[in-house]
């Protein structure tokens, strides 16, 4: 009996851990591994990312991005841009943004990432299509994480993506435009810091209880966006992947 009860009080705390929406919890278990050399993993997924299984009825998901300067974390949203959050987790457990630079970086506007050859033109090897909510879209502002994309090409989002660190006219022009996939949670002080050339060390994803949910979309619909003025190229990836 006694050794019943241990494993029935095991599986309790567990159950509790689980559901706490504390950190503690591991990452994703990585999967499909990427080439060790950055460059290699140019166009190495042409068949497309692997499904995922994401659950958000049931569970939160949040990146982490390490980097010399701190980490910069972030919910991601599957329910608002399904097959890109699915995109960006397949390759975060795959390794492939481990070691890559942020290289395009504007101040008070965004940091780009997630470039294998580190000059923009580079990509895992698929498209994605876009995922905008035209009729609802999620406000541009200083917290978004979003896909990067040829301009010209709505549906070209691969592995780049941008965090955005400023707030004001030039950020909201971009709203509508850019697959939304997440929200910094901690660290937009990290990201704001961040150079051309910083390295992302790692990229992990952890999956938690649904009660676990730090932003959501629609908070963000509702708190809109600041005036602001000025104008900034957008974020893009230079090459369709």
């Amino acid at each position: 009996m006694r050794g019943a009860a241990a494993i029935v009080t095991a599986a309790l705390l567990a159950a509790a851990a689980a559901c706490s929406g504390q950190g503690g919890l591991a990452p994703m278990a990585r999967t499909d591994t990427a080439p060790a050399v950055p460059a290699e993993r140019d166009g190495y997924y042409a068949a497309g990312p692997k499904d995922q299984q994401l659950d958000p009825a049931n569970h939160s998901y949040f990146a982490t991005v390490k980097t010399d300067g701190g980490d910069i974390k972030f919910e991601l949203w599957p329910s608002l841009a399904p097959q890109n959050v699915n995109a960006f987790v397949f390759l975060a457990r795959a390794g492939f943004y481990d070691g890559l630079a942020f290289h395009r970086v504007i101040p008070d506007f965004v940091i780009q990432g997630g470039d294998p050859l580190g000059t923009g033109l580079g990509g895992p090897g698929f498209g994605l299509p876009a995922e905008l909510h035209a009729d609802d879209p999620v406000p541009m502002r200083a917290g978004a994480v979003a896909m990067a994309r040829v301009s010209s090409l709505p549906d070209s989002a691969g592995s780049q993506f941008f965090i955005v660190t400023g707030d004001g006219q030039p950020v909201q022009n971009l709203t509508g435009l850019y697959t939304v996939i997440g929200w910094v949670t901690d660290g937009l002080d990290v990201a704001r810091a961040v150079a051309q050339g910083d390295v992302m060390r790692s990229v992990t994803v952890t999956a938690k209880a649904v009660g676990a949910s730090e932003v959501s979309a629609d908070g963000v619909r509702v708190a809109g966006g600041d005036e602001g003025a000025g104008a900034v190229g957008a974020p893009t990836a230079t090459r369709q992947p």
